[in-house]
């Protein structure tokens, strides 16, 4: 992919945003770690004609306000694979860890205002031990709307001697958004952990281990097995990942499930 400098501002990708479906993501080009974006040109809006353009905005700290980029463009008869760290390398010399907004545009596509590209993140690393794909965060609008049900769910928790469960938070919003992390085992025992904050448009990055008070031992008795709930005072996007502490891979990421339901 060859590489452009910016040419709009945070400013042009919000009115964008009024018709095309933008994507958040987590995004890390630190310790090793590295980030790939792929759009796959063929999901509701294969559009043969073409081209193609890919906006996307990175937060982080470093550019808390938003750093934008925009690429060439494309045409929608090929895959497009965009390595982030060398999309920001230029204005950014310091490694950094937060989350990209996407959109996807062509000029010529007829299915406005919802059309938008299959957008998926590969994660890898330097010596080999993290291989993931990741599917982004679909949003809606110019504006950000707080889905109902402020739950959500990873069924399917693993915590042991040897397997560390990892929360990739995202908060896209212009405001600051609270939560409190729960685990429960099968047979219904909660432990639940403190409130904390996530600042507005920003990501973080949590061992649950460390968030509750012997999490391996709470779910000894169920085989390291359990659920994570997350109530927040806004929907957050998030995906669970699962290193391996004695090789020290990494693996086992996906977005965690929004809940909808009666209160858990």
């Amino acid at each position: 992919m060859e590489r452009q400098s910016p040419v709009e501002g945070v400013e042009a990708f919000a009115a964008l945003q009024a018709d095309y479906s933008d994507a958040a993501a987590w995004v890390v080009e630190r310790d090793g770690l590295h980030t790939r974006l792929n759009l796959v040109p063929s999901a509701f809006t294969r559009n043969s004609r073409g081209p193609f353009q890919v906006h996307l905005v990175l937060f982080s700290e470093q550019c808390p306000e938003g750093l934008p980029w925009v690429s060439r463009k494309t045409a929608f008869d090929r895959d497009l694979r965009i390595d982030l760290g060398r999309v920001f390398a230029d204005q950014l010399k310091a490694p950094f860890e937060g989350f990209i907004e996407v959109v996807a545009t062509s000029p010529r596509q007829d299915l406005r205002p919802q059309h938008y590209n299959e957008m998926w993140l590969d994660y890898y690393s330097d010596d080999g031990l993290m291989q993931l794909v990741l599917p982004t965060i679909q949003f809606y609008g110019s504006v950000k709307r707080t889905l109902g049900g402020q739950s959500q769910l990873w069924p399917g928790l693993l915590c042991n001697q040897q397997l560390r469960p990892q929360l990739v938070m995202i908060n896209p919003y212009r405001e600051a958004v609270e939560f409190t992390l729960t685990a429960l085992t099968p047979d219904g025992q909660r432990q639940l952990g403190p409130t904390m904050s996530i600042g507005s448009r920003s990501q973080l990055r949590l061992r649950l281990d460390r968030q509750f008070d012997d999490l391996v031992g709470f779910l000894a008795n169920h085989n390291g097995i359990g659920t994570l709930l997350i109530n927040s005072s806004y929907k957050v996007v998030c995906y669970f990942l699962i290193e391996n502490v004695v090789t020290g891979t990494i693996s086992g990421g996906d977005h965690l499930a929004w809940f909808y339901g009666v209160e858990v």
